[in-house]
């Protein structure tokens, strides 16, 4: 899921979608983000703010001016 948050804007969370809305939204709960409880945090969200997880590969060879994403603090940023 595509945060627009203060501090997280632009960077990918995973989730799983529990359910499709009527409006064309989606429930989704959080991996790695929790309440004070510990208990995952659910949220609705926009069809165009989600995708499928990337694949991690075995060997990368990164060229200069490539767009990339790190995974760093349980998300994913984007980088070039």
């Amino acid at each position: 899921v595509l945060s627009n948050e203060e501090g997280f804007a632009g960077a990918w969370s995973a989730a799983t979608v529990l359910s499709g809305l009527r409006d064309g939204s989606y429930s989704v709960e959080y991996s790695k983000f929790v309440d004070a409880n510990g208990k995952a945090l659910r949220d609705k969200v926009a069809a165009n703010t989600m995708r499928r997880a990337p694949l991690v590969p075995t060997h990368f060879n990164a060229v200069v001016g490539q767009r990339v994403e790190g995974y760093f603090n349980d998300c994913w940023w984007p980088g070039q």
